[in-house]
């Protein structure tokens, strides 16, 4: 029996697309051809009409022929479709939009002309050198803004250039987006982009996919987790579009799916989307608890969080309540209770109810208990008249554990003081508190 030959893909799009077979090296796939850097306002833009320069001539900079080849075909009608069509069909064509997170920009001509380019970080390169081009001196680059219209019109005449070579079953549409938080095992934290900026591209692309998937319904689409998380060790280091290497797998075992063409596709790559947004969130929660136990250099907006005693023996800001026969060891950090039916050992700090007012905080605890003892990990409010638990979490671990309460701070007069606590209140209750961590909006690191 004859083998039959790997199946071939095409690939118009960011790296993301790429990188799915570079992590995943399969016999029965091959990438033919590939193209990035080129955004679809590019690729349609029909009024480049001539020719400004040859890829030979871009070797004034010190680029590899893929960023070359990618740069000239920025500025040249029909040279995607040239390269990656006309040169030879695929089994398949994966596209996706991310090339379109970039502003979108003109080069403007001294004689008004107007053409579209991709702002990437070799275009202005380019830009500082445009004097050394006979076609380009003078030029400029001006960003400019679309309309729902325009951004409309080149998405259909984008998905009208490859379905000349392919029927809609062999268009494969990635729904590729930028992502806020970054794995850094490195220095144990993660990462996060301005939230601002991350969300105004998702919503862009989140628009012109939802286009596509309306107007061409026969298209294939992976659809990917909202949650999904990027790597700071990343082959090609730090981006909003490089990430764990778990993103890829979902994406190979997503293509998979497709060119397996069952008649229950979309239900599996519904499952097993479902299946990888669970996965992402228990691994964040696992790296959290990971950075938080391994991290020695951890910033804590609560004085002493590692629960240092000072000169005089003081375990500074913070109260330690105790019952009769209950303990706290400042050297070992054990805190216990007595054997008596009520006992409590409580180590209380208070928080600045008008810095925090309005913010949402996260208060955690890494500590060990000991003897199956239950640990308390608390909000509280209190005025002259009572003191009430606004929030309270009961936690153990078999070993070192790391728990948290998140709560938002009250604007109002209600209570005179707002503190977080750990406590024990069972007899003979054992704990050791290693440290804490009170943290807020964009610096908050923990789960």
């Amino acid at each position: 029996m004859m083998q039959r030959e790997a199946i071939s893909f095409n690939i118009v799009g960011c790296c993301v697309c790429r990188d799915i077979f570079r992590l995943n090296p399969c016999e029965k796939f091959k990438v033919d051809k590939f193209v990035q850097f080129v955004s679809p306002l590019s690729i349609v833009d029909d009024s480049k009409s001539e020719s400004l320069f040859t890829i030979e001539d871009l070797d004034v900079f010190e680029w590899t022929n893929f960023v070359k080849r990618n740069v000239y075909f920025d500025f040249h009608w029909g040279g995607v479709e040239n390269h990656i069509l006309k040169g030879g069909q695929s089994d398949y064509l994966i596209l996706d939009l991310c090339e379109l997170r970039f502003k979108p920009t003109k080069v403007i001509f001294p004689t008004g002309k107007e053409i579209f380019v991709t702002g990437t970080r070799y275009l202005q390169l380019f830009k500082d050198e445009f004097s050394k081009f006979k076609h380009l001196e003078n030029c400029i680059l001006k960003e400019v803004e679309l309309s729902q219209g325009e951004l409309d019109n080149a998405l259909d005449k984008y998905i009208a250039i490859f379905r000349k070579y392919y029927n809609d079953k062999q268009i494969i549409l990635i729904n590729n987006y930028p992502v806020k938080k970054h794995l850094d095992d490195v220095n144990k934290q993660i990462v996060e982009y301005p939230t601002g900026y991350i969300l105004k591209i998702r919503n862009m692309l989140k628009y012109c996919y939802q286009y596509i998937e309306n107007k061409y319904p026969d298209i294939n689409v992976i659809e990917v987790p909202d949650n999904a998380l990027g790597s700071v060790q990343h082959l090609w280091g730090k981006d909003p579009l490089h990430f764990v290497d778990d993103y890829y797998d979902y994406l190979f075992k997503a293509v998979k799916i497709v060119v397996e063409e069952t008649d229950n596709q979309k239900e599996r790559l519904n499952e097993l989307k479902e299946i990888y947004t669970k996965y992402f969130n228990l691994l964040e929660k696992q790296k959290r608890m990971e950075y938080f136990i391994q991290n020695k250099n951890i910033v804590s907006l609560l004085p002493n969080s590692a629960f240092c005693v000072d000169a005089d023996n003081n375990l500074s800001n913070w109260e330690i309540i105790l019952s009769r026969k209950s303990i706290y060891d400042k050297t070992s950090h054990n805190l216990s209770c007595g054997d008596e039916t009520v006992s409590w050992a409580i180590l209380l700090q208070d928080i600045d109810k008008d810095k925090f007012k309005n913010q949402t905080l996260i208060f955690s605890v890494k500590y060990e208990t000991l003897e199956n003892s239950i640990l308390n990990i608390a909000f509280t409010g209190s005025n002259a008249a009572k003191k009430e638990y606004l929030l309270v979490k009961q936690v153990n671990s078999n070993g070192i554990g790391v728990d948290s309460i998140t709560f938002l701070v009250p604007d109002n007069k209600a209570y005179s003081k707002l503190s977080v606590s750990v406590y024990l209140n069972q007899p003979n209750s054992k704990a050791i508190i290693y440290e804490t961590k009170l943290e807020y909006g964009s610096h908050s690191t923990l789960f």
